[in-house]
């Protein structure tokens, strides 16, 4: 089931093949063969959600989970889709809310304003790198 994938837009979601296989992937990640997440737009914003204990949970720490009937209900919405992923079990959070493992949920990271940037430190690192690449190139070893 690892893989697998199903994408869902405004009216897919009444074929009946679209809700047989979102119910295989509901199935089989509660069954622990693999851990379900789903990314798409909703509320304006590219964001996504991983599914736990029947529910999902948002790549934003000040929401509530939602049920999948909510969460479907964001895919009728037109120009948005919902593309679900079957992933290994353990890689659920990284793919689907937090992918830098950081503990600052995917959707924050977005909303947070950007650290200001020092050109010296830009700078200090660049010349670090040059300097490696250098060496590594001459064929150096750095003692």
């Amino acid at each position: 089931i690892v893989g697998q994938q199903l994408t869902i837009t405004a009216g897919s979601l009444a074929e009946p093949a679209v809700q047989d296989r979102l119910d295989l992937l509901l199935a089989r990640a509660e069954a622990g063969d693999a851990e379900l997440v789903v990314k798409g737009v909703w509320d304006g914003a590219a964001r996504g959600a991983l599914y736990r204990d029947g529910q999902w949970q948002g790549d934003r720490v000040d929401e509530p989970p939602l049920a999948t009937t909510d969460l479907l209900a964001m895919a009728e919405v037109p120009d948005q889709s919902l593309s679900f992923t079957a992933v290994p079990p353990g890689n659920g959070e990284r793919i689907g809310i937090d992918r830098d493992l950081d503990g600052v949920l995917d959707g924050n990271e977005k909303s947070a304003e950007p650290a200001p940037v020092d050109d010296a430190d830009h700078a200090g690192s660049l010349g670090a790198g040059l300097l490696l690449m250098f060496l590594i190139l001459s064929g150096r070893r750095h003692a």
